[in-house]
C-alpha cells in the first residue's frame, strides 16, 4: 500500500513522493476499538466473562463452606447425645450387675486368690511350730507311758508310715526338729478340721454349760442337735436325697445323689446371706454380721484353747503366764485367720475336699508332683532338684486341698489342687 507524501525541499519547494508502509507500521496503526480507553482501565469481554465466573464460584464455596459447617455442628451434638445415652445406659446395667451381685448373683473367687490364702495359712502355723515347739522328743521318754500313746494317737492324723506306739516316738525323737515338724501336723490338722469339715463350723451352740446342772425339764436339751451339724445335714439332705436316713446318720453312702449342684448352691446362697457384703450398711445387716464375727471369734478361741491343752501342749515349749498368754494370742490369731478364709471360702459354689493321707501312687516324693511339696526344712528350692525323688514321704504336715466342680455349680466329679500338701521325707529310708 502507497501514500502520498510531502517532502519539503526548500522554503518555496514541497514536492510529494510516494511512501511504502511496512506491515508492523499498519499493526501499529490498527483501528482502537471503542470499548477499550486510552488508560487501559476497561477490559475486554472474555476479562470481565472470568473476573465474574471466579466471583460467582467463590460466593457457591463459601456457602457450601457454611452449610459444611452447620453439618459439623450438628453431627457432633447428635454424637454427643448417642454418647451420653450409651453411657447411661451402661451406667444403669452397671448398676444392675451390682445389684445382682449383692442379690441374688454369684461372684466366683480367682483360684490363685484361693491358692494363696491358703499358702498365708500354711505359712502361719509354719511359724508358729517354728516359734514355740519344744527343742527334742526325748523329754518324753521319762513321761508315763500314756503321754507318749496320746502323742502318738494324735500324730496318726498326720503320718503316712504306721507306726506303733512302742516304736513311734523312739523313731521320730531320732530326727532332728522332730517337735517342730509334730507341731506342725498337729496344729494343720486341727485349724483344717475346724474349718473345712464344716461349712457352718462357726455356728457355736449358746448352751454350753454342763447338762448335769440343768432342772429336770430341761435335761432333754442334752440331746438336741448343734446348729451347726443341722445346717450341714441340710445340706447333705438336698444333695443326697435320702432325708429321712441322713437325719440321724449322715455318714451313709449308699444314697443316691440327686443333683449336687443345687445343695452347694443353697449352701453358697445360705453363708451368703449370712454374711452380708459390707457395702450393705442397713441396721440389720450391720447385726447380723456382727453376730456372725462374734460366733466365728468365739468359736476359733475355743478350738485354739482346746489345741493348746491337748496333746500339742506335749511339744510346746513352757513358760511363765506372761509368755503363755503371748503364745495363746497368737494361736487364737492362727485358728481365727483360717476361719475367716473358710467362711470366704464356702461361698463359692465349688465344693472342698482336703486329706492328709496319701493315695499309694503318691507315697514317694516327687518334686515334680502336683500333690505334694517338700517341708522348707529340706532346702529343695530348686524346682530341677530330683535328689529325693523316690524317696519315702513320712509325714504329712499339711493336707492336699481340692476343688470338686466349677463356679457354674456343674462336674463336681472333676477336681483340681487349691494347695500342696507339706510333707516331711524319709531321707535315711
Amino acid at each position: 500500500m502507497q501514500k502520498v507524501r510531502k517532502i519539503w525541499d526548500g522554503p518555496h519547494n514541497t514536492r510529494e513522493a510516494a511512501v511504502t508502509t511496512l506491515p508492523s507500521e499498519r499493526k501499529d496503526r490498527a483501528p482502537i476499538d471503542n470499548r477499550q480507553s486510552t488508560n487501559g482501565l476497561q477490559r475486554t469481554d472474555p476479562d470481565l466473562l472470568e473476573t465474574e465466573t471466579i466471583a460467582s464460584l467463590r460466593q457457591k464455596i463459601k456457602e457450601v463452606d457454611h452449610e459444611t459447617t452447620l453439618l459439623k455442628q450438628r453431627h457432633s451434638h447428635e454424637q454427643a447425645e448417642q454418647k451420653n445415652a450409651f453411657e447411661a445406659e451402661i451406667h444403669k446395667l452397671q448398676l444392675q450387675v451390682f445389684q445382682d451381685l449383692r442379690g441374688d448373683c454369684f461372684q466366683p473367687e480367682d483360684d490363685t486368690t484361693i491358692t494363696h490364702g491358703f499358702m498365708r495359712i500354711q505359712n502361719t502355723i509354719l511359724m508358729f511350730a517354728k516359734e514355740y515347739a519344744s527343742d527334742s522328743l526325748a523329754d518324753l521318754a521319762s513321761q508315763p507311758e500314756w503321754v507318749a500313746t496320746e502323742l502318738t494317737h494324735a500324730l496318726n492324723a498326720c503320718e503316712v508310715a504306721s507306726f506303733s506306739p512302742t516304736n513311734s516316738l523312739s523313731r521320730l525323737a531320732q530326727v532332728r526338729h522332730m517337735t517342730r515338724l509334730c507341731l506342725t501336723g498337729l496344729l494343720s490338722s486341727a485349724v483344717h478340721t475346724m474349718a473345712l469339715d464344716n461349712p457352718f463350723f462357726f455356728m457355736s451352740d449358746s448352751l454350753q454349760a454342763s447338762f448335769d446342772e440343768l432342772p429336770d425339764q430341761l435335761q432333754g436339751l442334752s440331746n438336741r442337735i448343734d446348729p451347726a451339724d443341722a445346717f450341714h445335714n441340710t445340706f447333705h439332705m438336698i444333695s443326697d436325697g435320702n432325708n429321712t436316713a441322713l437325719l440321724h446318720d449322715c455318714s451313709r453312702t449308699d444314697a443316691q445323689p440327686v443333683d449336687p449342684g443345687k445343695a452347694h448352691i443353697w449352701r453358697s446362697d445360705t453363708l451368703r446371706a449370712l454374711t452380708p457384703d459390707k457395702q450393705d450398711t442397713s441396721i440389720g445387716a450391720c447385726q447380723l454380721r456382727d453376730h456372725v464375727q462374734s460366733e466365728l471369734v468365739d468359736k476359733c478361741a475355743r478350738e485354739a484353747d482346746l489345741f493348746e491343752h491337748g496333746p500339742a501342749r506335749l511339744l510346746m515349749t513352757q513358760a511363765d503366764d506372761t509368755l503363755n498368754d503371748v503364745r495363746r494370742q497368737k494361736l487364737r490369731k492362727v485358728f481365727k485367720d483360717a476361719g475367716g478364709f473358710a467362711m470366704g471360702l464356702w461361698t463359692q459354689r465349688t465344693g472342698i475336699e482336703y486329706r492328709f493321707r496319701q493315695e499309694p501312687a503318691d507315697q514317694n516324693f516327687l518334686i515334680s508332683s502336683p500333690f505334694m511339696q517338700a517341708h522348707p526344712l529340706h532346702k529343695l528350692d530348686n524346682p530341677d532338684d530330683h535328689s529325693l525323688d523316690g524317696a519315702p514321704v513320712r509325714l504329712v504336715l499339711q493336707p492336699t486341698v481340692l476343688r470338686l466342680g466349677t463356679h457354674g455349680a456343674e462336674s463336681y466329679d472333676q477336681k483340681s489342687v487349691w494347695a500342696k500338701a507339706l510333707v516331711w521325707i524319709d531321707t535315711h529310708g
